[in-house]
């Protein structure tokens, strides 16, 4: 029977529980295959994932819908200052070059960076770590608890391919 009413509540669109490294992990990762705003949100503003879901009004939505509705910029932010934190919108790709935002305090949605239609229709969010000694960037992609490395040229690829560019750094109100 326990089977059977979380079956019929994964069919109404609610997230899976936590697996037992789940329950652990520093970085939070994602349950599902798009609900990478879920992992962002909870790693950003060091939350449990359900309460960036309850925030985030996530419903697990078939393919299309997912990202217009719940994961675009704008509920994204409104979820952030509902849970007491003030978003700030990076200016420009320089503030992300320049590395001088708070590491762990940046959520940047990527691109597909092979063409503007696909980085328009394939995007990612995830939470910029900081840099490396050798300048490139550390990202948190929300899949697993270590950061992919991305250099200049690929920051700036997976920044501006595709639209909305977006690129925020959250504080405490």
């Amino acid at each position: 029977m326990k089977t059977f009413f979380k079956l019929i509540l994964l069919m109404l669109g609610f997230p899976p529980a936590a697996t037992e490294e789940q329950k652990v992990e520093k970085l939070i990762t994602m349950r599902e295959a798009r609900d990478c705003h879920n992992a962002m949100v909870a790693t950003l503003l060091e939350i449990t994932y359900k309460a960036a879901a309850w925030a985030l009004f996530h419903w697990n939505l078939p393919w299309f819908f997912e990202s217009p509705l719940i994961s675009n910029p704008m509920n994204v932010k409104r979820a952030i200052g509902s849970l007491g934190w003030t978003v700030r919108e990076l200016e420009d790709f320089r503030e992300l070059q320049e590395g001088k935002m708070v590491p762990g305090k940046v959520g940047i949605l990527v691109h597909c960076p092979d063409s503007e239609i696909k980085g328009t229709l394939m995007q990612h969010w995830v939470v910029w770590m900081g840099k490396d000694s050798k300048g490139n960037h550390l990202l948190h992609w929300g899949q697993k608890q270590e950061l992919e490395v991305k250099t200049e040229e690929e920051m700036f690829a997976l920044y501006r391919t595709g639209t909305p560019n977006c690129a925020f750094e959250v504080s405490k109100k």
